[in-house]
C-alpha cells in the first residue's frame, strides 16, 4: 500500500454520548502506523487531549495499527510539561508510537 496522506478529514463516530464527528488537521497513513498531525499556533493541553482522547482512538479502531500522535505548534507554552520534542520533521515521522505525543515546534 502507498502513503496516504489526509486533511481535515472528517470521521463520524458513536461513543457513549451518541453520535459525534471529529476532524483532524492532518494525517499520514503507512503501511506499519498512522502519523496523526495537530497543528496549533500555540502549545495547548487542548492540543494534547484532542490527540490522546480523540483522534488515537478513531484512528486505531479505523486503521488497526499504532499511532504516532504529534503536536506542531510555533509557539511552546510555559506549561510546566515534560513534553517529548522532535527536533525535526524526520525524527517526528519516525518516532516510535509508544512515545506518547511528540511535540514539534515549526517556526518556518
Amino acid at each position: 500500500m502507498e502513503a496516504q496522506i489526509h486533511h481535515n478529514q472528517w470521521m463520524r463516530f458513536e461513543d457513549s454520548n451518541g453520535i459525534g464527528y471529529a476532524q483532524t488537521d492532518s494525517y499520514l497513513v503507512l503501511n506499519s502506523r498512522v502519523i496523526c498531525f495537530e497543528c496549533k499556533l500555540t502549545e495547548t493541553l487542548a492540543g494534547y487531549s484532542q490527540l490522546e482522547k480523540l483522534y488515537k482512538p478513531l484512528l486505531q479502531a479505523i486503521y488497526e495499527r499504532p499511532i504516532v500522535l504529534v503536536l506542531t505548534c510555533k509557539n511552546l507554552s510555559r506549561l510546566d510539561l515534560r513534553r517529548t520534542e522532535a527536533n525535526s520533521l524526520r525524527e517526528a515521522l519516525l518516532a516510535p508510537a509508544t512515545k506518547g505525543v511528540i511535540t514539534f515546534q515549526w517556526l518556518g
